[in-house]
C-alpha cells in the first residue's frame, strides 16, 4: 500500500487486496484527515470488512472516493442490498 498526505487528503493506493489486514493499516492513517481517496485499480478482491470501513469513514463525516474499484465491488453492493448504504454515483470516481 502506497499512501500520500496533504493537510487533510489522504489518497492511498492499495496494491493488494482490500481485507481486514488493509483496513487496520488504513484506519490510523485516516483518521485526522477529511477526504480520503482509495484507489483500487490493483484491487482484485475486497470483503465485507472493506465495505464496513468505508461505511464508518462516511459515517465519521469523511468524504471517501474511490477510484476504480473491482467488478466485486458492484456485486457485493447488488448481492447485500447495500444501495441505499452506499450512493455508488457519488462514491465512485
Amino acid at each position: 500500500m502506497h499512501h500520500e498526505r496533504s493537510e487533510d487528503r489522504l489518497t492511498l493506493r492499495l496494491t493488494q487486496d482490500f481485507n481486514l489486514m488493509a483496513v487496520k493499516q488504513i484506519e490510523p492513517l485516516a483518521e485526522d484527515v477529511q477526504h480520503i481517496r482509495l484507489d483500487l485499480s490493483d484491487v482484485r478482491l475486497l470483503d465485507s470488512e472493506a465495505l464496513m470501513l468505508i461505511d464508518r469513514l462516511q459515517r465519521a463525516g469523511k468524504t471517501v472516493r474511490l477510484h476504480s474499484p473491482p467488478p466485486l465491488f458492484y456485486e457485493m453492493i447488488e448481492v447485500l442490498e447495500l444501495e441505499s448504504v452506499f450512493d455508488v454515483d457519488t462514491l465512485v470516481q
